[in-house]
């Protein structure tokens, strides 16, 4: 969802069978005015999206059976954050704040059995436009990300949601990275991005690269399932034989074997399928269709 061609953002959420190719759906549409770097993330295959309205404060949920719902807003509206779920508690990290036109430091947590959201804690760097981060055990690694100025750094925070504290690691990305993607395999994170594929061991603090992964798009989306990452959609910017430049974007969803990328094999894209039209993909998860039980 939050799909646009850089004119337009529609409020369709598309559905894509990671099971089935080519079996692609519009569902319901979303009744609020989509955030387009607002962030989605699941908890018991219900999709949380917070950053939503016109105050980018509004946290939705949807579920195939209800449909969606409104639920608590965030103390401070924002967008170009991280979010992820760790048990029922939605951590949203940094991001830039609408109100106050600043990049933000500021943790917020949203629990979904209580419906209510609170700050918690800060990051130890203000970032934002970092992508998803990765839970791990009980904390959030947040991979890179940028300033105001849109100054890319390599820093990787890990903020503790049992004592609410945020430290560095003293092992940074390997270069300066902002808009990256990121999937948790195991104990390792992978995080693709426009020039590069990166191996993050969270165990041993170390890094692999893997540039013959690159998506040579930017706000694309990233989905590891059935032992493959996918990418959907994204665009590039380009300048036509006058120096004008105009964003050209991607309607494939392309996948590559897990595989693949552990074992530093050669690419091996393949198409999945296509979007409706050409797209940027800012908000987007992975909700496991359930099969029913046989009677």
């Amino acid at each position: 969802m939050g799909i646009n061609d850089d004119n337009t953002v529609t409020r369709d959420v598309v559905k894509i069978n990671l099971n089935q190719p080519n079996e692609i759906t519009i569902e319901e549409q979303v009744p609020t005015r989509i955030g387009v770097e607002a962030f989605a993330a699941v908890y018991k295959n219900t999709m949380y999206v917070a950053g939503m309205g016109d105050n980018r404060d509004e946290i939705w949920k949807y579920k195939k059976s209800f449909g969606w719902k409104q639920c608590a807003s965030l103390v401070q509206g924002r967008c170009r954050h991280s979010t992820a779920f760790i048990n029922e508690v939605l951590y949203v990290c940094g991001g830039f704040g609408i109100s106050t036109n600043l990049v933000l430091d500021s943790v917020e947590a949203f629990n979904v059995v209580t419906n209510k959201c609170a700050t918690v804690g800060k990051l130890f760097h203000s970032i934002q436009s970092t992508g998803n981060c990765v839970p791990f055990e009980s904390s959030l690694y947040i991979f890179g990300g940028a300033d105001k100025g849109n100054v890319m750094f390599n820093h990787v925070q890990v903020y503790n949601t049992k004592d609410n504290t945020c430290s560095v690691l003293s092992t940074p990305m390997p270069r300066p990275y902002g808009l990256i993607r990121v999937v948790l395999w195991e104990t390792s994170a992978i995080l693709i991005g426009y020039s590069t594929c990166f191996i993050f061991n969270i165990e041993t603090e170390t890094w692999q690269e893997r540039p013959q992964f690159k998506t040579d798009v930017y706000h694309f989306g990233l989905v590891l399932a059935n032992e493959r990452v996918f990418v959907i959609g994204g665009g590039l910017w380009e300048n036509d034989k006058d120096g004008i430049g105009a964003w050209e974007f991607r309607d494939d969803i392309r996948y590559v074997p897990l595989q693949n990328i552990i074992d530093d094999k050669p690419i091996e894209w393949k198409i999945h399928g296509k979007l409706p039209k050409p797209y940027f993909v800012n908000n987007y998860a992975n909700i496991r269709q359930l099969r029913p039980q046989a009677t």
